[in-house]
């Protein structure tokens, strides 16, 4: 048997460890935690915070090798570092005003990690594409469209 005595403003707070049971004793309380459901307990946060997280990607995670704007328009990048489930990537097409400002106008498009992605996937997206299942936000995003003439695509998260 273990015993936790602890004194927060006069109130006194006891706990005890039984025959794996957790005995809360408190100011006008009493509760038994059975150790199983603590355990359960802490599993299922962790794995909800984990479930959940994304990567965080830095300058050289992710490079554009392809690039079409004559005809249908298209973009491959390759992660250059393995990704987490629920991990989304922003792209656009709106060049820059000066070197601290965007323009507007222009569209965007999200890829969100569906399961995770390994360094060295190659992530493609052709305008019009069905993008049910892949992780991309819209085969044909508003105002998101390639000028033949010359255009830039910037890759933020």
């Amino acid at each position: 048997m273990g015993r936790i005595t602890l004194n927060k403003e006069d109130n006194l707070f006891e706990f005890f460890l039984i025959r794996n049971a957790i005995y809360f004793f408190g100011p006008s309380k009493k509760n038994v935690f059975p150790l199983q459901f603590l355990i359960g307990l802490l599993i299922s946060v962790l794995a909800v915070n984990f479930c959940q997280s994304q990567t965080v990607l830095t300058q050289n995670d992710i490079a554009i090798i392809g690039f079409n704007a004559s005809g249908t328009d298209q973009f491959s990048v390759v992660l250059l570092r393995d990704i987490e489930p629920n991990t989304s990537i922003s792209f656009t097409d709106n060049g820059m005003n000066s070197p601290i400002l965007g323009r507007t106008g222009e569209g965007f498009l999200n890829y969100n990690s569906i399961s995770g992605d390994c360094a060295g996937t190659v992530l493609t997206w052709t305008s019009g594409m069905s993008v049910i299942g892949t992780g991309w936000s819209a085969g044909s995003p508003a105002n998101f469209a390639f000028n033949a003439s010359g255009d830039q695509l910037f890759v933020f998260q």
